[in-house]
């Protein structure tokens, strides 16, 4: 029993210890990452909430003008999550961070079903988030398709 107590309590320390140990760049990474789950977990909803209000989408495919505002943004996603379109990071992530402002940049794929049949596309995106009431938003997300380029597995 006494061995179940202090594995727990070290398995607690380190979870306090790893937040409290994470920084800006590692907390823009994680909404990053939140991202990609909400996306592959195809709601619409939950990855509009991670916009912020007034956000601005540049998308990869679908749209040659802005997507502006969180509802717009949520209705732009709908078809592509629910068709089962899926998004995998790729490489070449970087964070930079500005007092209350971040950009994460990198390339990942989709994995995208177009008239049912499968296809895959390369992007490279820039995220720019900003922390409002505590939580990184995403205030300008640019994705652009990067022609002819072999998706390469993340580091």
């Amino acid at each position: 029993m006494r061995d179940g107590f202090a594995t727990l309590l070290g398995i607690l320390t380190a979870a306090v210890c790893q937040t409290a140990w994470a920084g800006p760049a590692e907390e823009i990474h994680a909404r990053f990452e939140q991202w990609i789950a909400t996306f592959n977990a195809h709601d619409p909803d939950g990855l509009s909430l991670l916009y912020d209000q007034g956000a601005r989408l540049l998308s990869t495919g679908g749209n040659e003008k802005p997507v502006d505002g969180r509802e717009t943004i949520r209705v732009y996603f709908t078809p592509f999550l629910k068709r089962g379109d899926s998004v995998v990071f790729d490489h070449d992530d970087a964070v930079k961070v500005f007092a209350n402002f971040g950009l994460e940049t990198g390339y990942y794929h989709f994995n995208i079903y177009p008239d049912g049949k499968p296809d895959v596309w390369i992007a490279r995106y820039t995220f720019v988030f900003e922390k409002k009431d505590g939580e990184w938003m995403i205030i300008h997300h640019h994705s652009s398709r990067v022609p002819n380029l072999t998706p390469t597995p993340a580091k």
